[in-house]
């Protein structure tokens, strides 16, 4: 039974956190595994006040023994916010079981809402070189661009958290962490790995992310374009120049107002910053799992990078040296 405090510390803008709490901006994203007790929980959080650290994140992730979301979970966290209340410390909460964000640790896609998996319009080619397409179901994680899937991801955790321990908001809770969020998890191999497409792609077997009503919503965006035809002909090597950026700024805008404007706007209704971090920070992989990142993290109220490093590489800035050009 144990708690881990991680290498990783939670990167955060420092300077946003003081003015907010004015307290050390220091947040250890503490792995928790085993079964710890009200005893360890307190010996860990004496001992983060006794060296000056002020709050921390609760990151269940592999190895925890006790079920995810259940009774037994939510006296753990009970226990948290008692000792972390008694010794004036503030609780970061995590939405997730491990990562990404928006499942639930499968709870999301359970009983009959098979709706709710990623969806994915798979485009197969045949030796006559004839195109077909037929949208499939990624068994994996949850569609965070489709709104049953949000809104039963926000019931399940966040609901759940206000309701046992909802006068603990806007006070020892000062924010609900998100992570990794994408719309490109849909996208999987036969065998079910992540495959982006970083690398190339492959023109008779290729996928592409598929959320209800893309098709009229790319129609009134390009101008009466066919999205099903610009991939088909992308394929043929003749790529329309507005396929690429008519896609990805309508999945990443599908992605923005229904799943993070959805957490923002609730946690922003309960007391509390939505914080967190997305899939990939660098530029050009970045756009092909949120679209538009820097207007994503617009939507955050207290956003963040995944910088677990202080290797300040000038070449590896390009998303903030062309924030002008993405805003």
């Amino acid at each position: 039974m144990q708690l881990k405090k991680t290498t990783g510390v939670l990167t955060l803008f420092a300077a946003i956190s003081v003015q907010l709490y004015a307290i050390n901006p220091l947040i250890p994203m503490t792995a928790i595994t085993g079964r710890p007790g009200r005893a360890e929980v307190k010996h860990l959080l004496e001992e983060y006040r006794s060296v000056g650290i002020e709050q921390f994140l609760i990151y269940p992730r592999s190895g925890l023994e006790i079920e995810y979301m259940s009774e037994e979970w939510m006296g753990f966290i009970r226990n948290c916010l008692e000792i972390a209340d008694s010794l004036n410390m503030k609780v970061w909460l995590y939405d997730e079981y491990n990562w990404p964000s928006g499942s639930c640790k499968g709870a999301v896609t359970a009983d009959g809402h098979e709706n709710c998996f990623p969806k994915t319009l798979l485009f197969t080619r045949d030796a006559s070189g004839n195109c077909s397409t037929k949208l499939t179901y990624n068994r994996i994680g949850a569609d965070i661009l489709d709104p049953e899937a949000a809104r039963r991801f926000i019931e399940l955790t966040h609901e759940r958290y206000y309701r046992e321990f909802g006068r603990y908001f806007g006070t020892v809770i000062p924010a609900i962490f998100t992570d990794e969020p994408s719309f490109s998890y849909s996208l999987t191999s036969a065998k079910g790995i992540l495959e982006m497409n970083f690398n190339g792609y492959d023109k008779d077997h290729f996928g592409l992310v598929w959320y209800d009503g893309l098709e009229s919503d790319y129609r009134e965006a390009s101008g009466g374009r066919e999205l099903t035809e610009d991939v088909a002909a992308f394929l043929d090597g003749k790529e329309s120049p507005e396929l690429w950026r008519d896609y990805y700024s309508l999945t990443g805008d599908r992605m923005r107002s229904n799943y993070i404007g959805r957490l923002s706007d609730w946690c922003e209704s309960h007391g509390v910053k939505l914080t967190g971090h997305l899939m990939y920070e660098k530029l050009y992989k970045s756009v092909r799992c949120n679209g538009n990142a820097l207007k994503m993290l617009s939507r955050f109220g207290l956003p963040g990078f995944d910088e677990a490093n202080s290797d300040i590489d000038i070449n590896a800035r390009e998303m903030e040296i062309s924030g002008l050009s993405l805003v």
